[in-house]
C-alpha cells in the first residue's frame, strides 16, 4: 500500500523556488547569439520554419517558432531564452517527481508518514533538482538553442512519469492517463526519436497487469493506444510538407517518402557508424576477421567508453556518485521495484547504446559528443542520489544528525553553482556569431560562396535568413553537393547559377560533387565573385586540389578566385574584422573555436 500522508503546504513555494533559482542562473549566463554547435541552425529553423539536419527535429522547430515571437531581443536571444525556460521547467518537474517518488513510493512499508519525513522529502527533492540544474553540461545546454532540443524531450519524459506515478498512487486503471502518456511519447518521437526510444518502458508500464486476473485495459482500448502514439508523432508530417515548399534551410529535403525515411533514420550517417552486432555477424559469416571486431571494440571503448567515467566524475562529483550507488542499493529494499525498473532500464540502455556502436569520431570532439549524449545522466544520477540520501536521513530519526546530513547534501548544488558559473557564463561569448559577420564583411557584392564547415554555413544560414543580412550572397554548403537532394536544392534556390547536376547520372557521390563544383565555377567565375573559406572541407578536397594552378586573393577571412573579368573589391583588410571577446578562446575549449582561431591567425589577427 502507498503512503497515505497527503498534501504539503510548502510544495508550491518549493517548486517555484526551483524554477526561479534555475531560470535566474540561466538568464544571467544566457548566450545572446549562438553556440559553436548546431545552435545557429536550430535557431534559423525555428525562426523561419526551415528544416534542420536529420532527423529533422520537427517538434523542436515548431516549439522554437513559438519562442521566436517573444517580444525581446534578437531571434537568437529569444530561442535561447526558450531553452532556458524549458530547462527550468524540466528541473522543476524533476523536483516534483522526486518528491512524489520519495514520499509515496520509496520503501513505503518502512518509512513512517509524518510531517518531518514529508518535509525532508520535499527539501531533498529541491536539492536534487538544483543539483541537476547546475551540473555543467545541463547548464550549458540550458542557455543555447541546440540544448533545448534535448531538454524538450526530457520535459515530455517527466510529464509521462508524473502520469505514471499518479496512476500508481491512486491504484486506478485510468485509461485517459494511458492515452495521454502514449500521446506525449509520440510527441517525443517527433522531436528526437533516438533519445526517446530509451524510455519505451514508460508508456508500456500502463499496459502491465496489477495482478494475473486483472487487466487494466480492455483490448478495445489497447487498439486505441497506437492511434494516440501516431497522433502524438504527427508533427513529423511537418518535415515533408515544409520541405515541398523548398525553404532556404532544407537539409535532407525529405519531400519524398524515400528521402523522408532516410532523413528520419539518419541513413546519411550510417556509413560512418560501425556496430559491434553487425560486425559480429560479419565475423560469423566469414566475411571479416575477428581482428576487425576486436579493433572496433577497442575503438569504442577508447573513444566513448572512457568518457562515461570522465563525464560522471566531472559532472556529478564523488559525493553524488556515492549516494547514487547507495540509491541503487535502496532499490533492493523498495516495495515498488517495478517503478524502479522503469527508471533504471533507460539508464542501462543509455550506457549500452554508447558502448555498442562507433558513431562518435575519434578526436578532440569525442568528449563533447559524449557529454551531450549523456545529458540524461545529469538528472538520473541526482534522482538516485536523492533516493539514497533520503533513505539514510530518515533512519537518522530526525534531530541534529538529519539536519547536518541535509546541509551536506544541499551543499553539493551550491558547490556546482560556484564551480560551473564561470564556465557556463556565455553572455559575452559571441565568437561564432562574429565569425559569420566577418564572412559576410569579407565577401564582395553578389558573391558565390562555398561554405566548408558548420562554422561557415550554420552562421550564414542564421545571419541571412533570420537577421536578413547580405541576402545578395549565394551561400552553397559544399557538403550537400555529394547528395542528389543537395544539388536539387541548389538548383531550386539559385537557378541563375546554371547547375544541371540533377539531370546527370553519377557512379558515386564523389563524381557528383566534382561535377557540381566545376560547373558552378565555370559558369560563374567571370560574372560573379567566387569565394570560399579557409576551412579545408569538401570544396578544398574536391575542387581546389584538382586545380593547383588557380590564382587566389584574400579578402578578410575568405579566399576568392582571381578572375579578371569580374569586378573585384573592395578587399577587406584584417583590421576591418570584428574580433571582440577574444578571451573566449582561452576560456572555451571547444574544438570548433580552435578552427576559427586558426583562421584568424592565418590572416594575421592576434587573438591574445
Amino acid at each position: 500500500m502507498k503512503n497515505s500522508f497527503s498534501g504539503n503546504r510548502f510544495l508550491p513555494f518549493a517548486l517555484f523556488a526551483v524554477f526561479f533559482t534555475s531560470f535566474s542562473a540561466y538568464l544571467a549566463a544566457l548566450n545572446p547569439a549562438f553556440f559553436n554547435d548546431d545552435s545557429a541552425e536550430t535557431i534559423t529553423a525555428g525562426f523561419t520554419l526551415g528544416l534542420q539536419h536529420p532527423p529533422g527535429y520537427a517538434l523542436a522547430t515548431l516549439v522554437n517558432r513559438l519562442f521566436s515571437f517573444i517580444p525581446v531581443g534578437s531571434p537568437s536571444f529569444r530561442i535561447n531564452l526558450g531553452s532556458a525556460i524549458l530547462s527550468a521547467l524540466a528541473v522543476t518537474l524533476l523536483a516534483s517527481l522526486l518528491f512524489r517518488f520519495l514520499r509515496d513510493f520509496l520503501n513505503p512499508n518502512q518509512l513512517s508518514a509524518n510531517s518531518f519525513n514529508d518535509n525532508l522529502a520535499l527539501a531533498t527533492a529541491v536539492a536534487a533538482g538544483l543539483l541537476s540544474a547546475f551540473s555543467k553540461t545541463w547548464w550549458e545546454k540550458s542557455i543555447g538553442a541546440k540544448g533545448g532540443v534535448y531538454i524538450l524531450g526530457t520535459v515530455l519524459v517527466f510529464v509521462i512519469w508524473h502520469l505514471l506515478l499518479e496512476r500508481e498512487r491512486v491504484l486506478q486503471k485510468n485509461q485517459r492517463l494511458a492515452f495521454l502518456s502514449f500521446f506525449l511519447f509520440g510527441l517525443g518521437l517527433a522531436n528526437h526519436w533516438e533519445t526517446l526510444v530509451l524510455f519505451i518502458p514508460l508508456p508500456l508500464v500502463f499496459l502491465a497487469r496489477n495482478s494475473p486476473d486483472q487487466d487494466p485495459f480492455p483490448k478495445s482500448f489497447r487498439l486505441l493506444l497506437p492511434a494516440f502514439l501516431l497522433l502524438g508523432a504527427s508533427p513529423l508530417l511537418y518535415l515533408p510538407l515544409r520541405s515541398a515548399l523548398h525553404p532556404a534551410l532544407n537539409l535532407g529535403a525529405p519531400e519524398s517518402f524515400h528521402f523522408f525515411l532516410a532523413d528520419f533514420f539518419r541513413t546519411y550517417y550510417t556509413g560512418r557508424e560501425g556496430g559491434l552486432l553487425a560486425t559480429l555477424f560479419q565475423v560469423l559469416n566469414g566475411t571479416v576477421p575477428w581482428e576487425k571486431f576486436f579493433s572496433l571494440f577497442h575503438t569504442i571503448m577508447d573513444t566513448q567508453g572512457k568518457q562515461i567515467s570522465i563525464h560522471l566524475m566531472e559532472e556529478m562529483k564523488v559525493p553524488t556518485l556515492l549516494l547514487a550507488l547507495f540509491g541503487l542499493a535502496v532499490w533492493r529494499f523498495s516495495g515498488e521495484r517495478r517503478l524502479w525498473l522503469v527508471f533504471l532500464a533507460p539508464m542501462a540502455l543509455l550506457f549500452l547504446s554508447l558502448c555498442w556502436a562507433s558513431w562518435i569520431p575519434p578526436g578532440p570532439n569525442a568528449g563533447w559528443y559524449t557529454d551531450v549524449f549523456l545529458l540524461p545522466v545529469n538528472w538520473m544520477i541526482p534522482f538516485l542520489a536523492a533516493a539514497g540520501f533520503y533513505w539514510l536521513a530518515v533512519r537518522f530519526g530526525g534531530g541534529p544528525k538529519t539536519i547536518l546530513a541535509f546541509l551536506f547534501f544541499a551543499s553539493i548544488p551550491l558547490y556546482l553553482f560556484s564551480a560551473n558559473f564561470k564556465t557556463c557564463d556565455h553572455k559575452t561569448k559571441t565568437i561564432p556569431y562574429d565569425y559569420g559577420v566577418n564572412l559576410l564583411k569579407s565577401l564582395p557584392k553578389d558573391s558565390v560562396f562555398f561554405a566548408e564547415t558548420d562554422e561557415d554555413y550554420f552562421s550564414l544560414y542564421y545571419l541571412q535568413q533570420a537577421e536578413k543580412m547580405r541576402r545578395d550572397v549565394k551561400m552553397i554548403p559544399a557538403f550537400i553537393l555529394f547528395e542528389p537532394w543537395g544539388v536539387w536544392e541548389i538548383e531550386k534556390l539559385f537557378p541563375d547559377l546554371g547547375l544541371t547536376a540533377s539531370s546527370q547520372n553519377f557512379h558515386d557521390p564523389l563524381h557528383r560533387i566534382i561535377f557540381s563544383t566545376s560547373e558552378i565555377i565555370q559558369k560563374n567565375k567571370n560574372k560573379n565573385p567566387c569565394a570560399f573559406s579557409f576551412f579545408e572541407g569538401a570544396f578544398h578536397r574536391d575542387y581546389l586540389s584538382r586545380h593547383p594552378d588557380l590564382s587566389l586573393r584574400r579578402s578578410g577571412i575568405v579566399l576568392e578566385l582571381d578572375s579578371p573579368a569580374v569586378s573585384k573589391g573592395p578587399w577587406l583588410e584584417s583590421t576591418g574584422l570584428r574580433t571582440r571577446h577574444r578571451e573566449e578562446f582561452l576560456s572555451n575549449p571547444h574544438p570548433a573555436l580552435w578552427g576559427i582561431g586558426a583562421v584568424y591567425q592565418k590572416v594575421g589577427v592576434t587573438l591574445f
